[in-house]
């Protein structure tokens, strides 16, 4: 087992063996493959699954469908996943630091875990399970037993899952379905362990373009650790850069000017004008 994974020893049909429970960011037999990704930009990665998947869940009758995955940012709102078309829809966002889950077939149904905040930069498990419920699951230590949950009952006749929900968008959604979230926006920062209906979709499988803003890995700059505003200026982390939100009467990216009153008098063609440094 690699990169710590832990080793579990087996014995089944008169033989030893073992299993390999993976950390976080790893996958496979081994743990040897790497599950990270980042957006460094907001964008869309879109997975179309195979229709075959979807009659074999049905017939089996598990789960109808299901996403789960990690997440760190510190951008208060932005897409996590979006499946389904204009009409029918199943999504999860970020809206002002909570997590957002909206399901939409013949009615409407959505889930907030509010008053958890979830855009400190930290890593953070979450997974919506639409079955004969639609339910939105986070991982978290302030949390009962560690996880916390809100569900709604679907009725009957709702259930079967529908062949839009086989078009899966990850860290945002093309216009219009964007329109249909709160935050309309794509996601910048880090995702792992991403697995649609209980299948893992590993980095190295994703439809990644030259252009796109999608990268392996989670390389993450901490703004705010070198306290970069002065004067008592509020360091904003934005991922991929910082803002000062300066007090007065200072100013500037870094807080470190302080703001003189300018005096312009100006009398018929003779311009002229003395600086109150008070």
């Amino acid at each position: 087992c690699q990169n710590e994974a832990l080793c579990i020893p087996t014995y089944q049909a008169e033989s030893h063996g073992h299993l390999c429970q993976c950390q976080p960011g790893f996958y496979d037999a081994t743990c040897s493959t790497p599950t990270t990704f980042s957006f460094a930009s907001r964008g869309y990665l879109l997975i179309e699954l195979p229709v075959n998947n979807q009659s074999r869940r049905e017939v089996a009758g598990e789960q109808l469908a299901s996403v789960s995955l990690r997440f760190r940012t510190t951008l208060p709102s932005a897409i996590l996943f979006y499946r389904g078309h204009e009409a029918e829809y199943l999504f999860l966002e970020l809206l002002d630091g909570i997590l957002r889950t909206e399901l939409k077939r013949q009615d409407e149904y959505l889930l907030l875990l509010e008053e958890l905040r979830v855009d400190d930069g930290h890593w953070h498990k979450v997974e919506v399970v639409l079955q004969n419920t639609v339910q939105l699951k986070l991982w978290h230590d302030s949390c009962d037993a560690g996880v916390c949950m809100q569900s709604s009952p679907i009725p009957h006749n709702a259930t079967p899952i529908p062949h839009a929900f086989l078009s899966v968008y990850i860290g945002g959604a093309q216009d219009p379905l964007a329109n249909n979230t709160q935050s309309q926006q794509g996601f910048v920062g880090c995702l792992e362990d991403l697995q649609v209906d209980a299948e893992a979709v590993l980095p190295v499988a994703l439809p990644v373009s030259e252009v796109s803003s999608v990268t392996q890995g989670c390389d993450r700059t901490e703004w705010c650790l070198s306290e970069p505003c002065f004067h008592g200026g509020l360091c904003v982390d934005l991922w991929t850069t910082f803002r000062c939100d300066c007090l007065r009467p200072y100013g500037g990216p870094a807080c470190s000017y302080g703001k003189c009153h300018v005096i312009y008098i100006c009398q018929l063609l003779c311009h002229w004008c003395f600086r109150d440094t008070r």
